[in-house]
């Protein structure tokens, strides 16, 4: 049985995201819709090496863009 919040959270979720910690950076910068490395750092408890590979990977698949410091999610 599928519960309505658990449709709802794979519905706003890209099917192309598969690793657990893309679909958290992903949900967090489509919540804050911008953010600094330092934040998703503090906020999400990720290091920011671990932290760079995902990002480079959301922005290559259109997600999200870096300018200067800052991440922003693409709508």
């Amino acid at each position: 049985m599928h519960s309505k919040h658990a449709t709802a959270t794979t519905e706003i979720l890209p099917p192309d995201l598969a690793s657990p910690r893309a679909k958290l950076i992903y949900l967090y910068l489509r919540t804050e819709r911008e953010a600094t490395i330092d934040d998703l750092h503090e906020a999400l408890d990720m290091a920011k090496i671990a932290l760079y590979p995902i990002l480079r990977k959301l922005i290559r698949r259109g997600y999200v863009e870096h300018e200067g410091g800052d991440y922003r999610f693409l709508a």
